[in-house]
Parts: structure tokens; sequence; C-alpha cells
């Protein structure tokens, strides 16, 4: 009976790898790891979560909870919820345009701080307060340094893609290493991590084959992802710009939109164009791909690929 349901679990967790793979493989196809993986939101968020997950979970340990399969539930579950509303609830407040760029991405983080402490308060109200305020700085501060980290190299060819992956399986087989000495864990449970931990050597292997073996038409794909990703950086420093100058006039000369256009060229990007409408309060942009195709966005927050030239002209300030 024992052995049937060790099979069980065995073969869910092979389907569940399956899943992630058709999931995950299709987005390194596409990106070709050329310029990194922080323009893929699917792939960054994983590695974001999965490393996030891994850190809180062993400061539990440390400081709250020595059961290594419950710290793993906790901070697993403190990440999943704080990480669902701090967005929800950014996206309100962006939305609504209640404060600046800043102040919103301020609040957000305070807002997904104190969730946590909430559910940490819930699962250890026993604990002295102090205890368990410090140790939300710590799983934060700890935290925000490997995000600051990813950020910071995750676009970077090869070298980026490199660091991200080695970090967040060095973190998950130090977890994987936790669960195996404990005999507190069920065979089931360090089964799981230890296919995640061979399910992420494998996508490292195939990032790097794509990064560094990639065909030509793989490569202007990617160059084409840098494009979209500048477009959608100048998109967010026009709205920054908007915010405190509350016009769009002079945005071109800008020095941040500077750096911007020219990385669009050097990546093959053709016909650049910005339209600012006179009175400083529309503009739009757009650009040729590599492949052919376009992509425009729009003081409307529109930012869109489209198969032939989209409506942005001197005349016409939008995309649509």
């Amino acid at each position: 009976m024992n052995n049937y349901k060790y099979s069980r679990e065995k073969l869910s967790f092979i389907y569940f790898i399956i899943l992630i793979c058709s999931y995950f493989i299709p987005e390194f196809c596409y990106a070709d790891m050329a310029v990194g993986i922080l323009l893929f939101p699917p792939l960054i968020i994983f590695f974001a979560f999965l490393g996030v997950w891994v850190i809180e979970t062993l400061i539990l340990k440390d400081r709250l909870e020595k059961n290594i399969k419950k710290a793993s539930w906790v901070a697993f579950l403190i990440n999943l919820i704080s990480t669902f509303l701090g967005f929800l609830f950014g996206y309100l407040i962006f939305k609504n345009k209640l404060f600046n760029e800043l102040t919103n991405f301020l609040i957000s983080i305070l807002f997904s701080i104190a969730i946590e402490g909430f559910i940490l308060w819930h699962f250890y109200r026993e604990t002295k307060r102090l205890r368990i305020i410090t140790t939300i700085v710590l799983m934060n501060l700890a935290s925000y340094v490997f995000l600051a980290a990813i950020v910071i190299v995750a676009s970077i060819p090869v070298l980026g893609t490199a660091f991200v992956f080695i970090v967040t399986t060095f973190l998950l087989w130090k977890l994987y290493k936790l669960l195996k000495e404990s005999a507190e864990v069920s065979r089931g449970y360090r089964l799981a991590i230890k296919y995640l931990l061979v399910f992420l050597i494998i996508l490292f292997v195939i990032a790097i084959g794509f990064e560094l073996f990639s065909p030509p038409p793989g490569r202007a794909r990617a160059k084409d992802a840098r494009i979209q990703s500048d477009m959608a950086q100048l998109k967010l420093e026009g709205e920054i710009y908007f915010d405190e100058h509350h016009s769009f006039i002079d945005f071109e000369k800008n020095s941040n939109f500077l750096k911007l256009k020219e990385d669009i060229l050097v990546q093959g990007g053709r016909n650049f164009a910005m339209n600012i409408e006179p009175s400083g309060t529309e503009y739009c942009s757009e650009v040729k791909l590599n492949i052919g195709k376009w992509f425009c966005v729009d003081s409307a927050f529109v930012r869109q690929q489209y198969d032939n030239n989209p409506a942005c002209s001197e005349t016409h300030f939008s995309c649509n």
C-alpha cells in the first residue's frame, strides 16, 4: 500500500513537471535569451517568487519555526497572498492615479509587508511581538536585496541568465538539504522539491543553449523583444515626465528618452517616430521591428504590436 502511495505521488509530480515545462519551454524558445530573461515576465516572476520563498523559509526556520516543512508552507502562503493582494492594491491606486509613481510603489510595498505581518501573527501569536516584527524586517530586507540583484543583472546576456539560475538553484538545493535531514518531512514532499531542483537545472541548460546557439531568426526576435522592452520603458518615462511637467512638450529631448531611442536603433528598429500633440497633452511613438511588424505606444495606455503601420502620425497622436 505504501509503495502504491509513493508511486502515485511520484506520478503526480512528474505530471506537474511536464505541465510547468509545457508552459515555460515555449517562453525560452521565443525569447532566445539573447537579451536576458528579464524581458519575459512569466520567467522572471517564477524565479523571483521561488527565490524569495526559499529565503523567507530559511529565515522563518531560524527565528520562529523549527519544523522546516511548516516554515516552507507558511513562507509560501505569505508570498502567495501578499504578492497577489499587493499587486491588486498597487494596480487599483495606480489606475485611479491617487499618487505619483514612487508613492504608489512604496504604498504597495508597505501594504504587502502589513499582510505578511498579519499572517505571521496568525501563525505565531504566542511569540513575542518584537520577534515577529524583527523577523518581518529581516525577511523583507533579504527578499528585496535578492529582487534588486535580479533586476540589475538578469537582463545581461549569458551572465545574467546564469546568475539567476545558479542563485535560485542554490537556494532550492539548500532547502532540499534541510528537508532531507528532517525526519518530520514526508518522502513525497522531499520528492517534490527534488523534481523542482532538477527542473531548474534543465531550464538552465536550455536557456544557455538557446543563448549561445540560437539561429539568426531567433536573434531577430530577441532584438525585437529588446525593442519592445525599450518602448514599454519609454511609455513609463513619458508618464513620469508628464507627472513632473504636466505636458509632453520636449519629452523627446529628455536624456532617458534619448538613451532608449539610441538602444532601439542599435537593436535594428526602423522608422522610429515620436509624435507629440502641439498642446502637449497627447503623444504616440512607433517603430518597425526586425520581423517586419510594428510596435506602438501612446499616452492613452496603448502598448501593442501591429501587423501593419499603426495610425500614429504627425497629425494623429494615438496608435489606434
